[in-house]
């Protein structure tokens, strides 16, 4: 299996080289579907199957594994999930700045994966999160934006689809890792996935709101805090963009009569100068165009607000100024 797993990864990493990302892709394919039949067969093999052999612990994907993380894999008996996730992580790195159909892909079968198979196997569900995480982290350090742009919205599919399911809390584990994942972008000079990524719970809390109304509220707490520090790079810190969201964030709660949910948000708004609030209220109400007007993946415009929102922008704003004078 190791050997067969392995050989998969050196037909793709050829064709990464080569830029041939059909073949890429084709084999990005076939070790997510041999992961998903793997899965039919677990019950028929036996238990010795499950625990990691001197033979597997000299391959290189488990030869410097702490004892921890070895009995970890041998209680869950996921060695062979383990070593595809290794596998996909590094056809990940190999595909930053290049092949990212590729990086796409990747990221699109493991949420797959996550969503028909995780539901029923904890260890699974938890091992897809960590390889997101292990993800996005190779992304940033490789410096590729447009990738992690990506993987942070498929990211808020996979939250989505834990929603009314027995992993619906971990909804906010995803919740708190888009907050860290978008610091480190912004710390290192990309604070555009900071903004992507708080789009992104912004958007997840609006499907959290009407359909799981017990986690809204820990998740807005989550969203009132991305805050904007000095970057470590040279890109200019863009703080009415995490300020836009949280006037969007407040404008969706208060269309849908989740006005108390609104409440942190507009504490926070209240403390912000008024002139920049107005500039982004004037740049919401100018902006029609809901599409980027661009060629790209996600297509999505951040600075776009559908009419039965932008019609809470003049309450929203009169609740602002009613909040200052009450607290001066």
């Amino acid at each position: 299996m190791c050997a067969g797993s392995d050989e998969l990864q050196d037909v793709a990493r050829s064709a990464i080289t080569h830029g041939d990302r059909e073949i890429a892709m084709l084999a990005v394919n076939s070790l997510a579907d041999f992961l998903i039949e793997y899965q039919a067969i677990k019950q028929t093999l036996p238990g010795d199957w499950f625990r990691v052999s001197e033979e597997i612990r000299q391959d290189p994907d488990f030869i410097a594994l702490s004892d921890s993380s070895l009995s970890m894999i041998n209680e869950q008996g996921l060695w062979v999930e383990r070593k595809v996730f290794r596998r996909l992580l590094s056809l990940m790195a190999q595909s930053a700045h290049g092949e990212r159909d590729v990086a796409h892909l990747i990221s699109i079968r493991t949420r797959e994966i996550a969503g028909s198979l995780g539901q029923d196997t904890p260890g699974l569900m938890e091992l897809c999160l960590f390889s997101y995480n292990s993800y996005l982290r190779t992304m940033l350090n490789a410096g590729d934006i447009r990738t992690t742009y990506y993987l942070f919205g498929q990211y808020r599919l996979l939250a989505e689809s834990l929603l009314g399911t027995p992993h619906e809390a971990r909804v906010l584990e995803i919740a708190r890792y888009f907050k860290e994942y978008g610091h480190v972008g912004h710390q290192r000079g990309f604070s555009f996935l900071l903004e992507t990524a708080s789009f992104d719970l912004m958007t997840l809390i609006g499907q959290t709101a009407s359909t799981a109304p017990e986690l809204a509220e820990p998740l807005i707490g989550i969203a009132s805090t991305f805050e904007l520090g000095p970057p470590s790079g040279t890109e200019k810190t863009n703080t009415s963009a995490l300020v836009r969201i949280k006037i969007q964030l407040a404008c969706l709660l208060m269309a849908r009569g989740f006005d108390n949910l609104a409440i942190p948000l507009i504490d926070r708004l209240a403390n912000e100068d008024d002139s920049l609030l107005t500039a982004i209220r004037d740049d919401l109400i100018a902006e029609s165009r809901p599409h980027y007007w661009e060629l790209i993946d996600r297509g999505i415009n951040f600075l776009y607000l559908p009419s039965e929102q932008r019609a809470m922008l003049e309450p929203l704003f009169a609740t602002i100024s009613a909040h200052r004078d009450q607290n001066q």
